[in-house]
């Protein structure tokens, strides 16, 4: 058996120049393909509900959305939008409710890891 070499970001769906296919996914989107945008939709859809139910167990009054979701732009973010209208129990729950992008788009998960590696180092 031999080890095999980890492919290199981006390489594995590949494509050369360092783009995920989350990116070219969002790129074919804004380039008018239908099937790009329908998983796009399809996908914001299936966010928006699992958001309405993170926001009956929590109640936050700010969402960060981060990573490579931000990027698709509207193809995404307005089927989230509309499907967290229709699964949210009361509209009481988005009164003060604050959706954001993430400030350091597809490094935000790794950023955050790295937070709380630092926090559970002190502790």
């Amino acid at each position: 058996m031999t080890a095999r070499r980890r492919p290199e970001r981006g390489t594995e769906a590949g494509n050369q120049d360092g783009r995920t296919p989350r990116h070219l996914v969002a790129e074919a989107a804004h380039d008018g393909d239908e099937l790009a945008m329908a998983a796009l939709a399809r996908a914001g859809t299936f966010i928006g509900q699992a958001l309405a139910d993170f926001l009956h167990i929590f109640n936050p009054s700010v969402v960060v959305i981060g990573g490579g979701v931000s990027k698709s732009g509207s193809y995404l973010l307005d089927p989230m939008h509309t499907a967290l209208k229709e699964h949210v129990l009361s509209h009481y729950y988005l009164d003060d409710l604050e959706i954001v992008p993430a400030a350091h788009g597809d490094e935000a998960g790794l950023l955050g890891a790295l937070a709380l590696v630092r926090l559970l180092a002190v502790a």
